[in-house]
């Protein structure tokens, strides 16, 4: 007999971000078998974020497997002698976890509002860049040194291809360490440290928003609205390893892929060209060569975290401002969504 769960009613479960990726998009192919069973997942409201899971403790740190947004119907591959968890995350309201088992065909859960839940956000009309922090390691056999002066040159070219690309599309204000080192120092500890945590992918789904967390932080991001008047700060930070011509072994873990990207534009490819799953490692790898980027949106009187992406790429050849442009491009996927943009304004997501 086929299983039908209506699910309904208040299942509270605690949201933690998980610490986060490199992402690999991918279709896990349903080969025809007795374990691989179509189901029909539904939500009220719908858009909610559907993952999937081996085990009742979804909050399991390491890989893992998104099956998109409700509703959706997808081929399930069971493990043997063994049935799936699905998770169910919106914006405002409880997480759901529902088993499903080889007889069931449809899945409908009735999401509970959560009690206290934040108004929507107001888009964001200034904003204020901090200069990224990019640091450049040379790698040779004998030894790794870090190239100060590049990794300078390397964060003024991100910087100038992120005002290219937002300019003109909300107000920008650029933030050195001249004058504000007072406050960039308590933002910086806890950017670094949410940039670490927060889930780019589940992010725009948990129930409540993940704020900075110290006060010194909170302190910072009111004393940085009072003196640029920015309703939120963009916050960029990554890593570039260059190898010397004896260590060039071509091998970039996550690149063995093909051309390593965002989790965000690499979840949205996934979704549009119809992949069944989109599957992503929750740890940023170790590679050998290549630029490890991550980003952050916080609010400056809220001190939440509106949006988050990171990923991995190519070296960035500096005498290439276009190289530059499609990086920033990808990074800044999803970005548009909560800035405050002339409707007529292409979306950030295109290629230049």
């Amino acid at each position: 007999m086929k299983q039908t769960l209506q699910i309904s009613g208040r299942t509270p479960t605690t949201v933690v971000a998980a610490a986060v990726l490199a992402v690999v998009a991918c279709a896990l192919p349903a080969a025809a078998g007795k374990r691989d069973v179509q189901v029909r997942v539904e939500s009220n409201p719908p858009d909610a974020l559907v993952s999937v899971h081996t085990t009742g403790d979804t909050e399991l740190g390491g890989g893992m497997i998104v099956a998109g947004e409700t509703p959706l119907t997808r081929t399930f591959r069971f493990p043997k002698n063994g049935n799936l968890w699905l998770r169910l995350e919106k914006r405002g309201y409880e997480p759901q976890v529902v088993e499903i088992r080889l007889d069931t065909t449809l899945v409908s859960v009735d999401l509970a509002p959560m009690d206290g839940a934040s108004p929507g956000l107001e888009p964001v009309t200034v904003l204020a860049l901090v200069r990224p922090d990019l640091t450049v390691i040379r790698r040779g056999f004998a030894k790794e040194q870090e190239d100060e002066s590049a990794g300078a040159a390397a964060a003024a070219v991100i910087a100038r291809a992120i005002v290219d690309r937002l300019a003109g599309r909300v107000e920008i204000v650029e933030i050195s360490d001249t004058g504000h080192s007072d406050i960039l120092r308590p933002l910086w500890r806890d950017a670094h440290s949410q940039m670490e945590l927060v889930d780019p992918i589940r992010l725009p789904y948990q129930p409540a928003l993940p704020t900075l967390e110290s006060r010194a932080a909170r302190a910072a991001l009111l004393e940085l609205a009072e003196r640029t008047d920015a309703d939120a700060v963009l916050f960029v930070a990554g890593k570039a390893n260059i190898e010397t011509g004896g260590m060039k072994a071509g091998k970039i873990g996550i690149m063995a892929v093909g051309t390593a990207s965002s989790f965000a534009s690499g979840y949205s490819n996934a979704m549009a060209n119809g992949n069944d799953f989109f599957t992503y490692t929750i740890y940023l790898p170790s590679f050998a060569e290549g630029m490890g980027l991550e980003a952050l949106l916080v609010e400056t009187r809220g001190s939440a975290v509106r949006w988050a992406n990171k990923g991995l790429w190519k070296p960035l050849p500096l005498d290439r401002p276009e190289v530059a442009d499609a990086v920033v491009a990808d990074l800044l996927s999803g970005l548009d969504t909560h800035l405050s943009i002339n409707d007529t304004s292409e979306s950030l997501e295109e290629e230049p």
